[in-house]
C-alpha cells in the first residue's frame, strides 16, 4: 500500500475516508483477494463504523462507497464490485487493470463487466509489458463494459508510472518501461481518479462526464491521453 500513498493523501484531502490495504502476497488467488474486499465491504466497515472503538467510528457513509486498485488490485476490486460487494458499491475506478489468468483462481473480471450496473473508469498505460501483456489489460474491460464507462489511456505510460516511484515493489521487473514522464503520468493519474470519485460519490457535477472539468480536454490536446467513453 505504500506505494499508493499518494493517491490516499490526495482522496482525504478533499473529505474522502481511505481505507487501503497490502497485497497478502503474489501467490494469494485474486478470487481471494475479492472476497476480502467484498468483506471489508459488507461487514467490516459497517462494523468499524458503529464500533465507539474504532478510528472510523461514524465517520463513513456505507452508501457512498467506491473501489478502486491498480494491476491485479484493479481485477481484484472489480470483481469484488460484480460479485460479494455488488449492491453496496457505487464506482469503481481501476489503475491499468490486468485480468491476467495467473493466480486468478479461475475468476476474471471480463466475465461480468457488462453486469457490473455502476460508473466505472479505468487509466490504461499505452505500453504493454511483461506485468500488463496485451489481451488482458483496460482495453479488454472496457470493451465488455456497458454505459457509463470511461477509458483515459496514458500515452507513452508504462505500467509502473502509475505508482509512487520510491515505494514500487519490484517495478523493475515490468518491462518495457513506459517512455512518458513518471512524474507526469502519475499527477494525472491521482486527478482522474479523485475527479471520479467527486462525481461519483460526492455528486460534484463540475468534473462531468469524460472528466472535462477535471483537464481532460487539455490532457487530450498535449497528447498526454486519450479518452474513449460510451
Amino acid at each position: 500500500a505504500a506505494a499508493y500513498t499518494s493517491y490516499g493523501v490526495r482522496l482525504a484531502s478533499h473529505g474522502f475516508v481511505v481505507v487501503m490495504r497490502d497485497d497478502p502476497g503474489v501467490l494469494t488467488n485474486t478470487s481471494t483477494e475479492a472476497d476480502d474486499i467484498a468483506f471489508v465491504v459488507s461487514t467490516w466497515l459497517p462494523q468499524q463504523n458503529a464500533d465507539a472503538q474504532s478510528p472510523l467510528f461514524g465517520l463513513v457513509d456505507t452508501t457512498r462507497i467506491g473501489l478502486a486498485g491498480h494491476s491485479r488490485g484493479g481485477k481484484a476490486s472489480a470483481v469484488a464490485a460484480e460479485h460479494g460487494a455488488k449492491g453496496l458499491v457505487r464506482a469503481w475506478f481501476g489503475l491499468d487493470p490486468i485480468d491476467a489468468s495467473a493466480v486468478s483462481g479461475g475468476v476474471f473480471a471480463v466475465t461480468d463487466m457488462a453486469d457490473i450496473a455502476i460508473p466505472i473508469a479505468m487509466i490504461g498505460a499505452s505500453v504493454s509489458s511483461s506485468c500488463s501483456p496485451v489481451g488482458t489489460n483496460s482495453d479488454v474491460l472496457f470493451d465488455a463494459a456497458t454505459a457509463p464507462a470511461v477509458q483515459i489511456v496514458g500515452v507513452g505510460a508504462g505500467h509502473t508510472q502509475l505508482e509512487d516511484s520510491d515505494a514500487c515493489f519490484a517495478c523493475a521487473a515490468c518491462a518495457p518501461a513506459g517512455t512518458a514522464d513518471g512524474d507526469v503520468v502519475l499527477a494525472y493519474s491521482l486527478r482522474y481518479l479523485t475527479a471520479f470519485f467527486a462525481r461519483e460519490l460526492l455528486d460534484d457535477a463540475s468534473v462531468g462526464a469524460t472528466f472535462e472539468g477535471a483537464g481532460a480536454l487539455g490532457g487530450v490536446a498535449a497528447g498526454l491521453v486519450v479518452v474513449n467513453a460510451k
